[in-house]
């Protein structure tokens, strides 16, 4: 993120894709040896997981450094550095599938350095507490956010979730809802390919992604071969840019 889209950022409230912290947890500021070390990091990874577990598509933020008023916000600056690693790792020992999302530090000035939590919202969810922590997630939940508030999923709530990833099936590349798919990718600059089922992996190692229904997170697949589908529609890498 550039400071730029910060900026655009700090103009709106809190949403089921934005929540702002003024600054981390004091237990993780305090260190390994605080008494509410684990309490602390199950805060972190509650609000971190409601916003991926979210159903709507696109992006969502977790922001650390940022002291909302509900009118305006006004940058504070986080108190300590962290690094990716370390949330990932805390990630993938308490989510069952862990999310994808990257921490960034980002210097607002010489002196204040937000924290930027950028969470993927993949068609692969909702993500399920597997590890109980702190006294904050037990095995078994599913956290999810509606408006500005973290809530625990009920049965409408899944119901909801495990819908809105089922798979948009489309017979032929020549339906027009799927020349309507491709258009609206265009439209964003983005470019997509079909590929066969059994080569999505390989493809996605090449930091191919997922395309999703526009509006959903429903992957979009392509020709029925008998009961199954053979073909899936990926946007490919974008090409980076020099100076």
């Amino acid at each position: 993120m550039t400071k730029d889209e910060l900026k655009n950022l700090l103009k709106k409230g809190e949403s089921p894709r934005l929540d702002w912290k003024r600054d981390f947890p004091q237990g993780i500021l305090r260190g390994k040896r605080s008494g509410d070390w684990n309490k602390a990091r199950g805060k972190l990874l509650k609000s971190l997981i409601s916003l991926a577990n979210t159903p709507e598509p696109g992006p969502a933020f977790l922001i650390y450094g940022v002291e909302d008023s509900g009118r305006k916000r006004k940058v504070i600056g986080i108190s300590k550095p962290f690094d990716d690693a370390e949330f990932q790792q805390w990630a993938l020992n308490t989510f069952d599938p862990p999310p994808k999302f990257l921490y960034t530090p980002l210097d607002w000035n010489k002196t204040k350095t937000v924290g930027i939590f950028q969470i993927e919202r993949t068609p692969e969810f909702p993500h399920v507490v597997k590890d109980n922590v702190g006294g904050i997630l037990f095995a078994g939940q599913v956290w999810f956010r509606r408006g500005s508030q973290n809530n625990i999923a009920l049965y409408s709530d899944l119901r909801e979730m495990i819908e809105g990833i089922i798979p948009f099936k489309i017979s032929s590349p020549n339906d027009p809802s799927f020349k309507k798919i491709k258009e609206q990718y265009k439209s964003e600059g983005k470019k997509t390919t079909l590929v066969g089922m059994s080569d999505k992996d390989s493809y996605l190692d090449r930091d191919y992604k997922i395309a999703t229904k526009p509006g959903t997170r429903k992957e979009v697949w392509v020709g029925p071969l008998g009961d199954r589908y053979e073909l899936i529609l990926l946007s490919e890498p974008e090409k980076a840019t020099s100076d």
